[in-house]
C-alpha cells in the first residue's frame, strides 16, 4: 500500500510534465452476474454498481484513476432444490487505466479490491475484480458503457456483463 501511495504521489507531482488535466467521473451500471461455486453450482444475480472516480488525471489519450465503488447484488433465483445466493452490499477501491482511441470511443480497464457485506448473515467476504469496458461518448458529458468483468473470491468465480452510463467532467480533453 505504501508503494502504491508513493507511485500515485509521484504521478501527481509529475503530471505537469505531461500536460495533464484533472478528471472527474460518476458511473452507474446494472448487469447480470453469473456465479459459479464449487464447479457444479451456478446461479445468476442482478448487480447494481455506482462508481465515484474523483482521483483521476488525464494526459493525452490516457487516464489513470483510483475509483471508489458501492454496489448492491440481489439474491439469485431459487432452483428446484431451494438453493439461492444471498443478496449483499459491496464497497471497494480500484486502479483504473483508460485509453481513448478517438474522442467518442474509449477502453477502460481496472483491477479492484472489493468487500461484500451479506446483511442476512452479517458476514464479510472480499473479492478481486478484473473489469474491462467499452465506453461510447455521445455528448460532451455523457458516455454509455458496457462493462465485462470477472471476480475471484473464496471458492467462487463470477462473470458479469452489464450496461451503464457515465457522467464525465474534465478540466480539458
Amino acid at each position: 500500500m505504501k508503494r502504491l501511495f508513493i507511485l500515485l504521489l509521484s504521478l501527481f507531482i509529475a503530471f505537469p510534465l505531461f500536460s495533464a488535466s484533472y478528471s472527474f467521473r460518476i458511473s452507474a451500471s446494472a448487469g447480470m452476474r453469473v456465479v459459479n461455486i464449487e464447479d457444479d453450482w451456478t446461479r445468476a444475480q442482478m448487480d447494481y454498481l455506482l462508481s465515484l472516480d474523483a482521483l483521476a488525471v488525464r494526459f493525452d489519450r490516457h487516464r489513470i484513476s483510483l475509483p471508489f465503488f458501492a454496489g448492491y447484488t440481489d439474491k439469485s433465483a431459487v432452483d428446484a432444490q431451494y438453493n439461492f445466493l444471498s443478496p449483499y452490499y459491496s464497497l471497494g477501491i480500484g486502479l483504473e487505466y483508460d485509453y481513448a482511441f478517438t474522442d467518442i470511443l474509449e477502453l477502460r480497464n481496472s483491477i479492484c479490491y472489493i468487500f461484500r457485506y451479506y446483511y442476512n448473515m452479517n458476514g464479510l467476504l472480499n473479492e478481486i475484480r478484473l473489469q474491462s469496458s467499452i465506453a461510447y461518448t455521445f455528448s460532451k458529458f455523457f458516455s454509455i458503457t458496457m462493462p465485462v468483468s470477472v471476480s475471484f473470491s473464496k471458492d467462487e468465480i463470477d462473470f458479469l456483463i452489464g450496461l451503464g452510463i457515465s457522467v464525465n467532467l474534465e478540466a480539458s480533453r
